[in-house]
């Protein structure tokens, strides 16, 4: 679906491609416990964890910023809300390192920044093993003066970027910044610059969007379909497909794990098959590793199905990173097409 000229002038041209990120931030903080050091608590007699080392990294649309940058995008910009509090400090520090462009990054005493904390307990002689994760996350809803703010960043961002990708993860109703009233606006704006490519990745709002490039995977495709449409049983990935593109009015990709993904035109589907990870693979952030790989594909004048063979190369690779939510770098883009593409 794609050759290695077509692959390699992306790579030429992503560095003058202006790109941002509208969704929710989180904090991933991986906690490293040596099980060797366990203290029982004087108070409660409960086993009480020794932290021995801590890995802080950006997660939800961080985890997509991590993902256009290590694929070399010129100029990254977010649009998002964090806290007055020491995970939004960490947050901020880190998408610093990486030149972010932070100048539309809201900082706000009303928000906890969201924060996944993911527990490791390493046993002698044993893998780590994974502890309960805690989540901290904002359950009321984002005040309207925020969401007015979002709205006017979102009016500027939509005048000064080539590509737009919207992380839209957080299921609790206008909880996060991707409210309904925020969730119109873009799909205005879309409207309005039909010259910006825009695509969505809706864990729970999918079917909400409109004159937008959509990115569900299989389950939130069928999800949306049928609550969408009461009639029939969907049997095949390409008929679910379909069925949203039609609902929405606009072109998807939907992602099918392993196997590759279905390209969507309103019309027609094509089916773009998998790259082979080979051994064993973690799927954490694997979408976000496809919707980036996507967005400079189309970005960089590749067809749409240019673009997702494009997705799913870099999702090969960021799969067969353990234990992390991985990235791709264009020469290990190039060296995966090689590989796959040999003889």
């Amino acid at each position: 679906m794609i050759d290695r000229i077509r692959l390699q002038k992306v790579f030429d041209d992503l560095p003058h491609k202006t790109l941002a990120v509208v969704g929710d931030l989180f904090l991933d903080q991986y906690l490293q416990l040596d099980s060797t050091l366990t203290e029982t608590s004087i108070e409660t007699g409960l086993d009480a964890y020794q932290v021995t080392a801590m890995n802080l990294c950006p997660g939800a649309a961080g985890t997509v910023l991590n993902n256009l940058s290590a694929l070399t995008a010129g100029h990254l910009n977010v649009v998002s809300i964090i806290g007055e509090d020491g995970a939004g400090f960490e947050l901020k520090r880190l998408l610093h390192q990486q030149n972010i462009d932070l100048s539309q990054l809201i900082v706000s005493s009303d928000r906890w920044t969201p924060t996944y904390t993911k527990l490791m307990l390493q046993i002698p002689d044993q893998s780590s093993q994974e502890l309960n994760r805690i989540d901290t996350k904002n359950r009321i809803r984002t005040p309207t003066y925020l969401q007015e703010k979002i709205c006017d960043h979102l009016d500027f961002i939509f005048q000064h970027v080539d590509g737009i990708i919207v992380s839209d993860q957080v299921p609790e109703p206008d909880c996060g910044i991707l409210t309904s009233r925020v969730r119109s606006r873009l799909c205005k704006l879309a409207t309005k610059h039909p010259d910006v490519i825009c695509l969505v990745d809706s864990r729970s709002h999918i079917d909400c969007y409109r004159n937008v490039w959509l990115k569900p995977n299989l389950e939130e495709c069928i999800r949306a379909v049928e609550s969408s449409s009461p009639l029939g049983a969907y049997k095949t990935p390409e008929y679910h497909a379909l069925a949203l593109a039609k609902h929405s009015g606009t072109r998807l990709f939907c992602t099918l794990g392993e196997e590759g993904m279905i390209y969507c035109d309103g019309i027609h589907t094509t089916r773009l098959p998998g790259y082979s990870a080979g051994g064993a693979v973690d799927i954490v952030g694997a979408g976000d590793s496809a919707s980036a790989g996507i967005l400079c594909g189309l970005c960089c004048g590749l067809s749409a199905q240019e673009a997702g063979t494009l997705g799913n190369l870099v999702a090969s690779i960021t799969v067969q990173q353990i234990g992390t939510t991985g990235t791709a770098t264009p020469l290990e883009v190039l060296e995966q097409w090689k590989n796959c593409h040999a003889g």
